[in-house]
């Protein structure tokens, strides 16, 4: 049907353009404001682990940690917080926003490198996919670009580069596939609700405001324009 999202998996977009156009605009508003609060709670609970940090991690890995997670980790979080007041800035916004779970990982990276009880930093790497899935408010699209770059540099990190027992790999690998698993399935069926719930919308204000018979407005519909000039 015109207008109904496309029929693949990975559809992010309507088939009319001018649709997409106004389902983006009218989102936009719920979605900074998710966003805004999102990160704001996010970059406080990296400012609690950065503290706990001093309390598991050996002396001379801990100031690193602390750099990563409240000098760098966390500022971003709240750049895109404030980001999230401005309208125009959505789109630098969300790039940021898609960016930033990336390099969350990539410090939990670089920790796991110098720390012996790396599997307890493990279960950070799964927790940020599924945020960026079920959390962040990204778009499908973006939220499966941000994860793919993510399972990848993990991927190839814990194999190739810093490689696990082969034992902790397969049970890391089977819950990395699960988590990216879960994490899409979720934020799919979230999207096409909120496609569904825009398109029934769209249906319930156009009965409302035409005639069945004519296509034209209604006296309702007309009266509310009048009345806005």
């Amino acid at each position: 049907m015109k207008g109904q999202p496309l029929n693949s998996f990975f559809s992010d977009v309507f088939e009319n353009a001018k649709l997409e156009e106004k389902y983006n605009n009218t989102i936009q508003p719920a979605r900074r404001i998710h966003i805004r609060y999102v990160t704001v709670l996010t970059g406080i609970l990296y400012i609690i682990y950065s503290q706990i940090d001093k309390f598991v991690l050996p002396n001379d890995i801990a100031p690193l940690a602390n750099l990563l997670h409240l000098y760098i980790t966390a500022p971003v979080l709240f750049m895109i917080t404030f980001l999230s007041y401005y309208p125009k800035q959505y789109t630098k916004m969300t790039t940021i926003l898609a960016v930033a779970p990336i390099l969350a990982v990539v410090s939990n990276l670089i920790l796991i490198v110098n720390i012996d009880a790396y599997t307890t930093y493990l279960t950070e790497i799964y927790l940020i996919i599924f945020w960026v899935f079920t959390v962040s408010g990204l778009r499908l699209a973006q939220a499966c670009l941000s994860v793919f770059v993510i399972f990848c540099l993990t991927m190839i990190n814990t194999y190739f580069i810093f490689p696990l027992p082969k034992e902790l790999f397969v049970m890391h690998s089977f819950w990395m596939i699960s988590v990216v698993s879960f994490g899409l399935f979720n934020a799919y069926f979230l999207e096409r609700l909120s496609k569904k719930n825009f398109l029934t919308n769209e249906k319930l204000e156009s009965l409302a405001t035409t005639d069945n018979l004519t296509g034209l407005y209604n006296r309702n519909k007309l009266d509310e324009i009048l009345e806005n000039e």
